[in-house]
């Protein structure tokens, strides 16, 4: 890092900003998961309504995706949150156009009159400030896209596929969608009964293409 004598006292500075980032971004990947699932719930509910007992299978099958999704985002995560704690750099150019002297000018007229240590430790922590505004300002940005991508978009792909699978290879499942014998057996008996209706009304009419 420019403008700092020893990057080991940059990064023993800065290290407790930035082990403030972790928490909130496994936070977000958290809230992100649990909307999904509440919101996979609601769509089988509608989509399986027909097939109550059939919900509790369908869920099985998205919470397992969800949490595989999810576990693999986590530490897709880690690696984002890592790099940024683990390995200080920028090109940014404000920073490196304002923060790069290793030893402050004391410019304004009140930084003319404090010693030159206070003056030292006053723009030690700016540059701090500085890197750590940066920071969040990565952060900001790739944590959603991070989710998004890794998440989100992973799960879209990858459910329908899953549930096709699970329910071909799952004799309960593809039984709870058969339509249950006594519907089978009563749709019959009405088809037949139908004919017979039919039939009989010809014949009422006296119809002449009835063959007795």
């Amino acid at each position: 890092m420019p403008g700092f004598p020893s990057v080991d006292v940059f990064i023993y500075l800065l290290q407790p900003q930035l082990n403030q980032l972790r928490e909130p971004a496994m936070q977000w990947l958290q809230d992100v998961y649990l909307y999904l699932e509440n919101l996979a719930e609601e769509l089988a509910a509608k989509t399986f309504s027909r097939f109550p007992s059939l919900i509790g299978e369908i869920m099985e099958v998205v919470s397992h995706c969800l949490q595989d999704e999810r576990d693999r985002t986590e530490e897709i995560l880690t690696c984002v949150i890592d790099s940024e704690e683990g390995y200080l750099f920028t090109n940014d150019y404000d920073y490196l156009l304002n923060r790069t002297d290793i030893v402050p000018v004391a410019n304004d007229e009140k930084k003319q009159h404090l010693s030159s240590t206070t003056v030292f430790v006053m723009e030690l922590r700016q540059r701090i400030d500085s890197y750590f505004s940066l920071v969040i300002r990565n952060v900001r940005d790739r944590v959603p896209k991070t989710i998004g991508n890794f998440l989100v978009k992973k799960v879209q792909e990858k459910i329908q596929f899953h549930l096709y699978s699970e329910i071909n290879k799952n004799s309960k499942m593809s039984e709870i969608l058969g339509e249950h014998p006594a519907i089978t057996q009563e749709r019959d008996d009405l088809s037949r009964t139908s004919e017979i209706l039919k039939h009989a009304t010809k014949v009422l009419q006296r119809d002449p293409d009835i063959t007795n």
